[in-house]
């Protein structure tokens, strides 16, 4: 992956690619939000896409000299968010005319790559699963004893990796893209869903959610592409098809995916402000961010 120089890389880094986002737009270009970082304070927001879902040098990794380059976000990112954008718009054009679109291998790949390999790779809590106290606490402790039962003396501070440290080794761990992992994903054929009558997909900030809630108790990823259609990766079929989520399925389905984010987006004001008074027992109010 060739590295892009610094003062040529974008500092603001969305985890929700914008261009996905705008996919829940109104005529406006604005998007409706809820912020439940505080959950016992969900706050309501009318903001752009540009603004929403993203950090400063949230993939950048730390140079010799302190600086910080984004190679990582223009190298993997930016391409794989382009590609899985315009893939994404011509299966919704298809799915519009009333078609399933059949996709073959790279296309899957493609698709499993962006809505589910990188999407919990991307997500800014993922340094919490790669560094949490307890277990680096348990490695600690099995280092210490090692040391001792060779006769050598560690101190805490010898174990400790720094900021930098951690940074990079999270996004090392980000700009891995595992071909054996994508080779098994790309077996997966696409189940495509759209609702039957009235009501909307939200888009969460952790779109991977279990369908165990929802239909049939199977335990099966389904992920929202757009307010009224969403996908799921099944093996075990021969082509892609398609299936119809029922409102009351849909209302169970915006609300695990609501109760597990931080960040929800929604064509619709009244569905967010149902779904804060249900999840969070709040009365929201918008106003622009």
């Amino acid at each position: 992956m060739e590295k892009t120089q610094t003062h040529k890389a974008p500092r603001k880094h969305h985890f929700i690619p914008k261009r996905m986002q705008e996919g829940w737009s109104d005529k406006n270009s604005l998007i409706f939000g809820v912020d439940r970082r505080v959950p016992a304070k969900p706050r309501a927001f009318i903001d752009k896409p540009c603004n929403v879902n993203s950090e400063n040098h949230l993939y950048s990794v730390y140079e010799e000299k302190g600086q910080r380059n984004s190679f990582l976000e223009t190298a993997l990112y930016k391409p794989l968010d382009d590609s899985a954008a315009n893939l994404t718009s011509q299966i919704l054009e298809a799915l519009k005319r009333g078609m399933v679109p059949q996709l073959d291998k790279s296309a899957r790949r493609l698709l499993w790559q962006f809505y589910i390999y990188n999407s919990v790779k991307r997500r800014p809590d993922a340094k919490d699963f790669m560094f949490d106290p307890i277990f680096e606490a348990e490695v600690n402790q099995r280092i210490f004893k090692n040391a001792k039962a060779e006769g050598l003396e560690l101190t805490t501070q010898e174990l400790e990796y720094s900021i930098e440290e951690k940074t990079n080794l999270l996004q090392s761990f980000r700009g891995e893209q595992s071909e054996q992992s994508l080779a098994i994903m790309e077996q997966n054929h696409v189940r495509f869903w759209s609702i039957e009558g009235k009501g909307s997909f939200v888009l969460p900030d952790r779109p991977i959610s279990l369908l165990d809630r929802v239909v049939r108790y199977n335990r099966k990823m389904v992920i929202p592409i757009s307010p009224h259609f969403a996908i799921q990766p099944i093996i075990g079929i021969e082509k892609c098809d398609h299936r119809t989520f029922l409102p009351a399925q849909v209302r169970l389905l915006n609300e695990v995916w609501y109760s597990n984010s931080t960040t929800v987006i929604s064509t619709s004001q009244q569905l967010l402000k149902s779904l804060a008074k249900k999840i969070d027992d709040q009365s929201i109010r918008f106003q622009h961010k």
